[in-house]
């Protein structure tokens, strides 16, 4: 013990001890040999066989009738397995084979020229080339097409019908130019039928889709062909009448998926994705220009809506859109403006039975088709 008169500070120090243990050296052996491929493969399959010995012994006896179906099962998981690995090669040769039936069309589609057009003057020649069917889409009518920005071969086909009063089932076919014969995807609408669809510029796979009874569904091809990845019903913002063009826009600030809607009961719907939800706000409402002209119960003023065709955004400023109604009028519209459009065009055409869009040149103009006559009229803004 340390001397010193306080007991606080007084320590104990151990001794140092050494120790140490004898062992005898593990027994060890040498050994040699060639490592080869099929080496390899026949220890793997032996010690797969032990193992499956192994679990045998531990597993109660089977049945006969039960031993039968276990091998049956397993015979068709292997004929599965065996028909899956060939379903690309078979598409390579399928698609070979196509090509070489199809090898006049093609040289046409390539080459053909008529030369007569020269002395027709505004007039031209059309030469039929492919004819896509097939027998699932007999009783539906075709309602929009889109090509596919980045395979120039592939293109979408949306299904439904026009008889609104004996609605069925819609359908989405993706055809290529490489096999004509037999659509290379197809999506089932069991709910209503398609009667737009437009393809993302930048996401290939992805496409939204719009139908008869006012929803929304957005596809991935890549993933799931059975079901959307997102789709809209009467409490997600829903549109109460058919939705007649979607159309995908750039990103939004928040670097989210967007794409807007145009549908028959007058109103312009802007769908962002985000993460696993696709949300809607209003981008605009079509009021009648005369104001509200039906009296509901009581006596209360109702505002009525024009019913929404078609529309097209402006190549280059990103903020304008034009939106054609059913009764023929064309809006310029603004996406700053949800509440009022910017200016109107009245049409000479009648109603509108196809998209209007932009033209670039010069000076924007706005071309669409009149349901009564099958003329065509151009607007200068």
């Amino acid at each position: 013990f340390s001397p010193s008169p306080s007991p606080a500070t007084q320590t104990y120090n151990n001794p140092y001890r050494d120790r140490g243990v004898m062992t005898e050296p593990p027994p060890r052996g040498t050994f040699s040999g060639f490592a080869t491929q099929w080496g390899i493969h026949d220890t793997y399959v032996e010690d797969l066989e032990r193992q499956e010995k192994e679990k045998e012994k531990k597993q109660p006896r089977m049945s006969s009738k039960d031993d039968s179906k276990k091998k049956k099962t397993m015979t068709t998981e292997f004929q599965s397995d065996d028909i899956s690995r060939l379903t690309k090669p078979a598409k390579i040769i399928e698609r070979m084979v196509n090509q070489n039936i199809f090898d006049d069309i093609a040289q046409d589609f390539k080459y053909w020229e008529d030369t007569s057009d020269e002395f027709k003057g505004n007039q031209g020649t059309l030469l039929p080339l492919w004819r896509f069917s097939s027998p699932k889409t007999r009783k539906l009518t075709v309602t929009s097409v889109a090509w596919n920005p980045k395979y120039s071969d592939l293109m979408a086909v949306g299904f439904g019908s026009y008889v609104f009063l004996n609605q069925v089932s819609g359908m989405v076919l993706f055809y290529s130019l490489k096999n004509p014969s037999y659509p290379e995807f197809i999506i089932e609408t069991p709910d209503s039928g398609v009667l737009c669809l437009d393809i993302h510029p930048q996401h290939p796979t992805l496409f939204a889709a719009g139908f008869y009874d006012g929803s929304i569904a957005v596809y991935d091809i890549k993933q799931n062909l059975e079901s959307p990845l997102y789709r809209c019903d009467v409490r997600s913002g829903q549109h109460l009448d058919p939705v007649w063009e979607v159309r995908w826009q750039k990103n939004d600030f928040d670097d989210n998926l967007n794409f807007y809607s145009v549908g028959a009961d007058g109103r312009v719907v802007n769908w962002t994705i985000v993460k696993n939800e696709l949300r809607y706000s209003d981008a605009l409402l079509l009021k009648m220009p005369s104001g509200p002209t039906d009296s509901g119960p009581g006596g209360i003023r109702v505002q009525r809506y024009e019913h929404g065709r078609c529309f097209d955004f402006h190549p280059t400023r990103d903020d304008l859109y034009i939106v054609g109604t059913e009764d023929g009028r064309i809006l310029q519209c603004s996406k700053g403006y949800s509440t009022k459009y910017i200016e109107a065009f009245s049409s000479q055409l009648g109603r509108l039975c196809c998209p209007v869009e932009y033209v670039p040149s010069e000076n924007i103009c706005l071309v669409q088709c009149g349901l009564e006559s099958q003329n065509m009229g151009s607007y200068s803004n």
